[in-house]
């Protein structure tokens, strides 16, 4: 999930990215213990790491390599550190279809981690390939060797149909290329929004900037669906000046309608339904993070999607950590929606991070979880107890991104970060029952 959408907002209407919304992770404890906690407040303290099963993202020849290692301990050298829109990184999931996204590389089932979880653990950093049962390869599709890819996306499916949170066999993917980041020439051809089939594993192109009347280099730097409209934001460079454009749409279709370069308008169940224009105010008021607060069920006729925006909130007040960046998904949702948390705060307090999920329906008997940057495990069980666990702690300067459910484990991304620079990054799996006690 896309935590870096705060960092498009605080751009909007200057025409600058600024980094100091970037994200920082919360100082953590050496101990590296699991600790559910049940709602009455009580501790269980479950054996240190037992289940941990940690992978490691590597590039050779043009190929993406995940193989088992022990945990993250060291720091990485300066040399090996790349800007985060050209790491190798788990950059979103689809819980709903069990499907990682790995920056560069493309599409893993998280399934095929399974047949991995048996090895041994490494004692130390393997010297040599590691063995067929310990890694994974991944070769790159072309539309994402040289993209960065950001984010899951799907068209809402009717609240009416008999199964409105169900997954349909097909993902969009947003892509966008840094020009000041970026060692590959851009190519301003390439479509900034792609599907990929669930069942043949292929991708296809969907969208481009040029049918939207944009300069050659203009990127979509944020994509999301709020309140049955879409939104998107696009960056240009040209010389020294940065411009932004933003469009609200009704549906990916519509930009599907409009091909590789501009074509006539074309009337959708008698309408006609493009792209428009709209002010950076607009895209603000659309797209700034929802503040904590609890909304009612009957703020829309969407049911299912009211109920777990509930959940979302209700993960969010047992979170100790403010000012917090939280990106949320369901499976009634198009693409992730954002919030945050804030309080009064010192100059010298932090922004923390963190991904929710909701399932539906419940996964491993939980029906929500939230875990932050720091290792910190927020639940709601089936029942609609609640508890709190904890994942191994991470060296300094590492953090936890998104995760999902996968069987009975929990798959969580982890990755060394410094200021926009990623070094080493890589999974954790770990048993789901050693952290809920369910």
């Amino acid at each position: 999930m896309n935590t870096r959408l705060a960092l498009v907002l605080c751009a909007v209407g200057s025409g600058v990215l600024s980094f100091s919304c970037a994200r920082t992770a919360e100082p953590t404890p050496a101990a590296s213990t699991h600790v559910p906690v049940t709602t009455a407040g009580a501790l269980s303290v479950t054996p240190p790491s037992s289940t941990d099963r940690w992978y490691q993202f590597s590039r050779t020849d043009g190929r993406v390599h995940l193989r088992a290692c022990p945990a993250p301990s060291q720091p990485s050298a300066p040399e090996h550190f790349v800007p985060w829109t050209e790491a190798v990184r788990l950059s979103a999931v689809d819980a709903q279809q069990e499907l990682l996204l790995i920056n560069r590389a493309g599409v893993l089932p998280a399934t095929q981690l399974a047949r991995m979880q048996t090895a041994p653990v490494p004692r130390k950093a393997p010297s040599t390939p590691a063995a067929e049962t310990t890694s994974l390869t991944l070769t790159p599709p072309a539309l994402l060797a040289t993209q960065s890819a950001e984010g899951f996306y799907s068209e809402p499916i009717p609240n009416s149909s008999p199964h409105p949170c169900q997954g349909t066999g097909a993902v969009f993917v947003r892509l966008y290329t840094d020009p000041l980041f970026t060692t590959s020439p851009q190519d301003s051809a390439a479509p900034f929004l792609v599907r990929y089939d669930v069942r043949t594993a292929r991708w296809t192109s969907v969208a481009y900037t040029r049918a939207l009347g944009l300069p050659r280099n203009a990127q979509c730097t944020a994509l999301t669906h709020t309140r049955g409209t879409w939104y998107a934001s696009f960056k240009s460079s040209e010389a020294e000046r940065v411009s932004f454009a933003y469009f609200s749409f009704p549906s990916l279709s519509s930009l599907e309608n409009l091909g590789p370069t501009q074509r006539r308008e074309h009337p959708i169940g008698g309408k006609v339904q493009v792209p428009r224009p709209i002010s950076a105010a607009a895209f603000r008021a659309a797209c700034t993070p929802q503040r904590l607060h609890l909304p009612t069920a009957s703020t829309s006729s969407d049911h299912h999607s009211d109920l777990h925006e509930l959940l979302v909130h209700r993960l969010l007040a047992r979170v100790p950590l403010s000012p917090l960046y939280l990106s949320a998904r369901s499976p009634c949702w198009a693409s992730d929606r954002s919030f945050l948390k804030t309080a009064h705060r010192t100059a010298d307090e932090r922004a923390h991070h963190a991904n929710a999920l909701i399932f539906h329906p419940p996964r491993a008997r939980l029906s929500a979880a939230l875990l932050t940057d720091s290792g910190h495990l927020y639940f709601v069980r089936e029942d609609g107890s609640e508890g709190h666990a904890r994942l191994s702690a991470l060296p300094p300067q590492f953090v936890y991104t998104s995760f999902t459910l996968s069987g009975p484990s929990l798959i969580a991304g982890w990755e060394e970060q410094d200021f926009f620079q990623v070094g080493s990054t890589g999974l954790l799996c770990t048993e789901v029952e050693s952290l809920t006690g369910t």
